[in-house]
């Protein structure tokens, strides 16, 4: 059995997701189940894509000309500094066939529950990118 999971704060739902095989998975095949997942959730919200498919929501006013006076464009990619999606960590355990995805750094974890679970900004706009869609289970 797979079983895939993402872990945050207590702000962030866990989610676990289980394949059933009868196969023992290596520690090579793990990792690069890691590997695949982490790149699809960080391409799709640099491309400012929610697990669902659907844009993000606009940035504020009061942001997008910040974004704007930092150089930055007004694409929805949550990579104001980038230190957030640099901080997704995944980690493998061959023994229970599992592989973790997670944000180690408690500033970033926090971060990606804002975006993620409670709202970001005044208007706490909710943008859900720490979620596993079909694509990704397809693309494992």
């Amino acid at each position: 059995m797979l079983n895939v999971r993402l872990e945050g704060l207590k702000e962030i739902n866990d989610s676990s997701i289980q394949f059933k095989n009868n196969a023992r998975l290596s520690k090579k095949i793990l990792r690069k189940i890691a590997e695949t997942l982490e790149t699809r959730l960080r391409e799709r919200t640099a491309r400012g894509i929610d697990a669902k498919g659907k844009p993000f929501k606009p940035y504020s006013a009061a942001h997008a000309k910040k974004r704007l006076k930092e150089g930055k464009t007004f694409t929805v990619d949550l990579q104001f500094t980038g230190a957030m999606l640099r901080g997704l960590k995944s980690s493998t355990n061959e023994d229970k066939g599992e592989v973790v995805l997670h944000f180690p750094d408690p500033g970033e974890a926090e971060k990606a529950s804002f975006h993620n679970e409670q709202g970001a900004g005044k208007g706490k706009v909710i943008r859900r990118f720490f979620e596993l869609n079909k694509d990704d289970l397809d693309a494992v």
